[in-house]
């Protein structure tokens, strides 16, 4: 007695020891699938069963979102990510940067903002990456998180593709939760990472869902310059030949010292207006670029200030990928600790402390050392512009 399957002409000579039974192989020659146990039966072919039909699956591949566009908005004019932490944390690992996001959103909108920034939705092709990506996330939280991935099988049901790359993977990836991907129905196409303090695992959602994602992308080398904001303004007429003139004005002071032009405003106020306020007059905001200078403007007393230290703000800033904690003179980006040092606590472990102010006496008797703090970019403070000396 010799079975076989007749849409394809296999034989099955094994399947005598799947049967339940055969009792009466001459009459029950053909074989049903009972679905409450799934085991097979012997059974007359003139009976009515309801019956499952089978072909070649089309071939397909899941619809990813569209294209990668970065947005040049979002950079500075030498290509420079800005305000990097307002997105997330990056952390460079071997070849690759990655960010955590630390907004929640849907698929489709983590691709677009990975994209945005220059970077890609994550594509977990490997078991040590996954690795890296748990390794990580401990390290930010011991709570389990769902993070966005470039994985997907829309419109092409089981056929798990890396959108950002084009390598497909398998249901059967030892890499997913067990039991999953477990939709039949295609109401959760969209794959994330899930992570917590002892698992790592793939898991299918609705792409709908609004989790945390992940971007990666070429490792960055290790921070030497900072990202500095672009300051664009039309010349002030007035404001530039004030500063030509060097006379002093309602709101400053100009003065020639340290073989610089330098204009002391009194008025506090931000880093962005105070940018914009030396920008018009042709002059950057301060950088304390040398020890030389640094020494000069303590000693110097032109300016007529009371003998004490005082709050100035400066170019310095700390952005850039790779770059937290790190804060540099702007434009050049160059670090402001090899000039200035900080003041004890400082630099600032918050986000929002991203700009440099020096606290500095400037001459008036026996001078006060000379330190940075870091602070929020909208704080107030007095401000000096510097420029070529007129």
């Amino acid at each position: 007695m010799t079975y076989g399957w007749c849409g394809s002409g296999a034989s099955a000579p094994n399947l005598t020891s799947l049967l339940n039974k055969p009792t009466n192989p001459l009459v029950e020659r053909c074989i049903e699938l009972i679905s409450a146990d799934g085991e097979l039966n012997d059974r007359s072919c003139a009976t009515d069963r309801r019956f499952i039909c089978e072909g070649i699956a089309p071939e397909c591949s899941p619809t990813c979102s569209a294209q990668c566009v970065k947005d040049p908005a979002l950079f500075n004019k030498q290509d420079q990510l800005l305000n990097i932490d307002s997105y997330g944390t990056t952390h460079t690992v071997g070849a690759s940067t990655y960010l955590f996001s630390s907004d929640q959103v849907n698929a489709k909108k983590a691709h677009e903002i990975c994209c945005s920034i220059g970077m890609k939705l994550i594509s977990v092709e490997t078991d040590e990456e996954l690795k890296i990506l748990h390794e990580i996330h401990v390290k930010k939280t011991s709570q389990f998180l769902d993070y966005w991935t470039s994985g997907s099988q829309v419109d092409c049901e089981f056929r798990f593709t890396w959108c950002a790359t084009g390598v497909r993977f398998h249901r059967n990836d030892t890499r997913w939760i067990p039991g999953h991907p477990n939709t039949e129905d295609e109401s959760q196409p969209c794959v994330v990472a899930y992570l917590n303090k002892t698992h790592l695992y793939l898991n299918d959602l609705p792409c709908s869902a609004n989790n945390n994602f992940i971007c990666e992308m070429p490792a960055v080398p290790k921070c030497t310059k900072v990202t500095c904001p672009d300051v664009e303004c039309s010349l002030d007429a007035v404001m530039k030949k004030q500063s030509v003139d060097g006379k002093d004005i309602n709101n400053g002071q100009f003065r020639n010292i340290c073989g610089r032009q330098y204009f002391l405003n009194k008025n506090s106020t931000s880093y962005t207006k105070a940018s914009l306020a030396c920008c018009k007059m042709g002059m950057q905001l301060l950088s304390i670029e040398t020890a030389e200078e640094l020494e000069c403007l303590k000693q110097n007393n032109s300016f007529g200030l009371d003998a004490k230290p005082l709050y100035f703000r400066t170019s310095s800033v700390s952005d850039g990928i790779g770059c937290k904690g790190v804060f540099g003179w702007c434009p050049s980006g160059d670090n402001v600790s090899l000039t200035v040092p900080w003041a004890a606590g400082e630099p600032s472990t918050s986000v929002a402390d991203k700009c440099g102010t020096v606290f500095m006496q400037m001459g008036g008797g026996p001078t006060v050392p000379a330190v940075m703090l870091s602070e929020d970019c909208d704080r107030t403070r007095w401000f000096i512009c510097e420029g070529p000396a007129k």
